[in-house]
């Protein structure tokens, strides 16, 4: 059997969602059947969005603003964001499996910059991500689409970067020291084929990006 879960969750760096239910991608309905086609891709689209307060709040916050990707050839690439992004990509599944994932992400100020402007800064950010699977017999699978307007297992966009003395140094140990930077939202989708043929899933978005971190020289 050849079965993927692709689960995915928009969440901050803060929590993380443990999916227990194994979706086999083939659509057959359950875990016991024969995979009748092989995936050979998914295929990605990633959408963030952000009010004329917001980007202003970013600029309150942040050197500069920015979305990382995993694009079609696997790497994670990066753009500056202006408030409106929508790429779609397809990701090929090689032997070792698949990953796509997306973040905006504030290039901080300095923790004195932070403290010294007195007020927590909204910045609210809405982030989409949806994907569905290729076969080799060119089928598709559903869509599936998490979203930041309706988040899942508890988890809520990082929206409040928190200026004052009690909070900011948590805020930088967390979000900036770990991940290059603050995060209102994030994403990921991924599984892992091992050796034995057999696969292990990975929906930590924390995780991903912790080990794909991007902090300006």
């Amino acid at each position: 059997m050849f079965a993927a879960i692709l689960a995915c969750g928009i969440m901050t760096t803060s929590c993380e969602k443990t999916e227990t239910e194994i979706k086999p991608i083939d659509g057959s309905g359950g875990q016991g059947e024969e995979t009748p086609v092989k995936p050979v891709s998914i295929k990605v689209t990633y959408e963030a969005k952000a009010t004329q307060t917001t980007l202003d709040n970013y600029a309150l916050v942040g050197t500069s603003t920015l979305v990382r990707y995993v694009d079609a050839d696997g790497k994670v690439k990066k753009e500056t964001f202006t408030g409106n992004f929508n790429k779609t990509v397809t990701i090929p599944i090689t032997s070792k499996g698949v990953d796509a994932a997306f973040q905006v992400l504030i290039v901080p100020k300095t923790r004195e910059e932070l403290a010294a402007l007195g007020d927590n800064v909204n910045v609210t950010t809405t982030m989409n991500f949806s994907y569905l699977v290729n076969y080799d017999n060119n089928t598709q699978s559903e869509v599936f689409l998490f979203t930041t307007e309706k988040p899942m297992g508890g988890c809520s966009p990082y929206n409040t970067i928190y200026t004052g003395a009690t909070d900011e140094k948590n805020t930088y140990d967390k979000y900036v020291e770990r991940f290059g930077g603050f995060i209102p939202a994030m994403a990921r989708v991924g599984y892992k084929i091992l050796g034995d043929g057999t696969y292990s899933f990975s929906n930590s978005s924390a995780a991903f990006w912790h080990e794909n971190k991007w902090a300006p020289k």
